[in-house]
């Protein structure tokens, strides 16, 4: 919990699609299809190309919702959202699934936030970014476009 309205959680392990209240968790690879936790999952993208930056933003475009990251996993900021492994996903989970999904999880998932229908991308330590932007660097590139967040 932690934004308007929200209950449910991001984490490290997919992408967004459950709508506001989502949650969002950092995870390793895990779980079969047809176990508890995988009918939990309303999105999840992987951290492959460009770290956990670039997966939370492209679920933001493609969901047209906000996030709010409350939490980032390690201790080095840069690290923490730019490191490119296989093997880790950012997921959005049904609200009243969050629970459920940690436990099948155990611990291969860490909560980092949740989704909003605040239309930002709230990451610690950086300014907001308005999913227009994201959606507007998308298609146009960043070479127009002042970021509008950045280390605080």
């Amino acid at each position: 919990a932690g934004a308007a309205g929200s209950q449910g959680g991001i984490g490290v392990a997919g992408a967004f699609g459950a709508g506001p209240g989502g949650a969002a968790a950092a995870a390793g690879a895990g779980g079969t299809p047809g176990s508890p936790g995988a009918a939990s999952v309303a999105g999840a993208s992987g951290v492959g190309q460009g770290g956990a930056a670039v997966a939370l933003a492209e679920m933001c475009i493609g969901g047209r919702l906000g996030a709010n990251v409350d939490r980032l996993p390690g201790e080095d900021f840069a690290t923490a959202l730019f490191a490119e492994s296989i093997g880790r996903l950012i997921v959005e989970i049904e609200p009243r699934r969050v629970a459920a999904f940690l436990r099948v999880m155990d611990d291969d998932a860490t909560r980092i936030g949740v989704v909003t229908d605040r239309l930002d991308l709230r990451l610690p330590g950086v300014t907001p970014i308005p999913v227009s932007d994201l959606v507007d660097w998308f298609h146009h590139g960043p070479d127009d476009h002042a970021p509008a967040g950045g280390p605080s």
